[in-house]
């Protein structure tokens, strides 16, 4: 695996370089969530806004000894994804919803990544409550594992 380890000198600029992954990737943004939980420290919860359909998703949540510190093993985890999602063995599964955002009136399509459809449903659900929680989901295709 290609692993890539920053120290970063701020909060804002772990931050910054995530949400630059993040925009490289699908030209979403990203936002950020610390909890301080000890004694494992500081809980990091990523989420993403597409600006193309108006809809946030979680990306993913972990912990660090300092907020620092658990944005050095965010950046870590979603720079080092691509690669993980393309193996084997990865232990994620990809899948692929097919829903009807009433935002923009228009069928769209979102890719979530998870160790099992509870995880990825839960990340298509997070933080959304009241009418934005009434979404028509019309599949979930589990893709296709890569062959190498």
């Amino acid at each position: 695996m290609n692993k890539k380890v920053l120290n970063f000198d701020s909060i804002y600029a772990g931050e910054y370089a995530i949400q630059e992954l993040v925009k490289n990737d699908n030209n979403s943004s990203a936002h950020f969530k610390y909890s301080h939980h000890p004694p494992k420290g500081y809980e990091l919860v990523v989420i993403t806004y597409n600006p193309n359909h108006k809809t946030s998703f979680f990306l993913h949540s972990l912990y660090g000894e300092t907020q620092k510190k658990a944005l050095e093993n965010m950046y870590d985890h979603i720079f080092n994804l691509k690669n993980t999602l393309k193996e084997k063995n990865s232990p994620y599964l990809i899948y692929t919803f097919e829903w009807y955002n009433s935002k923009e009136q228009k069928r769209v399509k979102s890719t979530f990544y998870g160790k099992s459809i509870q995880e990825v449903i839960s990340k298509f659900f997070y933080g959304k409550h009241g009418k934005e929680a009434e979404i028509t989901i019309f599949s979930i295709t589990l893709n296709p594992n890569p062959v190498c």
